[in-house]
């Protein structure tokens, strides 16, 4: 005959027993089986959460606030000065798109840059760079930037089709190449030889020097950096660089010129057969500048020779440090080779320091003959 629970046990009659649990209550011939252990566990967990009922809230009750007025024209007041400093902050603004932390637009930009044969895209970093690029006339493809002050009042040439993007900071901090990370990136086209020709300097054109600087074998990138920078200090009419040297638009070479190489034109990667082409070598003055002490009696003190005789143009041709002057560039006719003497036995001065040296003494020369012809 099956067991069955005695009326006394019942739902009532077991909240009494709450501090045993129900599987412990016996009927009379033994133990409560399993499966109604739990269907009287359920039942008492219902009714227990059935007899709390928060009341719904009237919300007729609820106070409604009355504004005057004045209150409410100075509160329209408030919201459309707020609304008007919102405008003017982004007066200066060029339009923008905001992109997600996981958004992917700016490391598939900084990836097409490094395939420079393919795409011929280069990143610079800074506002300084981008803004000398875009003065200089060349194409900007998109800046990504971290905040809105970056690009506040950037001029963009006339018919610009540049895309903004605003990017969290460390997106950019993950691809930069400094040290600390500027918040703002550029990427422009990189210029064709024809191109950098026609870019003309910032400088005024009466204080530009004759001298094409030609550089032979210059692979440093520092170095190369650094004398894109003196040429456009000392006023080179143009720098021509050989096929053998560094990539002019490598992000090291534009660092180390601070931007120079856009303030001087540029004729990028020439054979020497191009070079009759960009210089009238028949007409010019020719120097080679040789550090080679196996040579130096025949060479001539940079001091002692008059660059400006007869105002014809002038072609410095300086070489890299490791591999010095090319046999090309020594068979030039009609060069004349020159060198700067040094003492407390140093061999040679950084290609950069040696331009400098006989770059700014060509322009002392050029002062004191325009000094000379107003004195006459």
């Amino acid at each position: 005959m099956p067991s069955k629970i005695f009326p006394l046990f019942r739902l009532p009659v077991l909240q009494i027993f709450r501090g045993f649990h129900v599987s412990s209550i016996c009927t009379a011939r033994g133990r409560v089986p399993p499966f109604s252990a739990e269907i009287l566990e359920n039942k008492l967990h219902l009714q227990e959460n059935t007899a709390h009922v928060t009341a719904p809230i009237d919300e007729s009750e609820t106070p409604v606030i009355e504004l005057s007025k004045d209150e409410i024209v100075k509160e329209i007041e408030r919201k459309q000065e707020r609304k008007e400093k919102t405008e003017e902050a982004n007066a200066d603004l060029p339009p923008f798109q905001k992109l997600a932390d996981s958004d992917k637009t700016f490391g598939q930009a900084m990836q097409l840059t490094m395939k420079t044969k393919k795409n011929r895209l280069v990143a610079l970093e800074g506002r300084r760079l981008i803004e000398d690029a875009l003065h200089a006339g060349i194409k900007c493809e998109s800046v990504f930037f971290s905040k809105k002050d970056l690009v506040r009042g950037i001029q963009l040439p006339e018919g610009s089709r540049t895309k903004f993007f605003k990017t969290p900071y460390q997106n950019l901090r993950l691809w930069t190449a400094l040290t600390t990370c500027p918040g703002i990136t550029g990427i422009f086209h990189q210029p064709i030889t024809e191109e950098l020709q026609t870019l003309l300097p910032l400088s005024n054109e009466n204080n530009l020097l004759p001298v094409n600087l030609v550089c032979d074998q210059v692979r440093d990138p520092g170095n190369m950096g650094a004398i894109l920078r003196v040429a456009a200090a000392a006023g080179c009419n143009q720098v021509i660089t050989t096929q053998g040297c560094v990539n002019i638009w490598d992000t090291k070479v534009i660092r180390a010129s601070m931007g120079s190489v856009f303030r001087v034109p540029v004729s990028h990667q020439s054979s020497w057969d191009q070079l009759g082409s960009l210089v009238d070598l028949e007409k010019a003055s020719v120097f080679l500048a040789d550090n080679r002490e196996s040579i130096a009696s025949e060479l001539q003190s940079y001091s002692n020779m008059s660059y400006l005789q007869e105002f014809k143009p002038i072609v410095l041709v300086v070489g890299g440090e490791t591999l010095g002057l090319s046999s090309s560039a020594n068979k030039l006719s009609n060069a004349i080779k020159i060198h700067i003497p040094l003492t407390h036995g140093v061999e040679s001065l950084n290609v950069g320091s040696a331009v400098a040296v006989i770059l700014f003494e060509i322009r002392r020369q050029k002062l004191v003959q325009e000094h000379r012809l107003q004195a006459e």
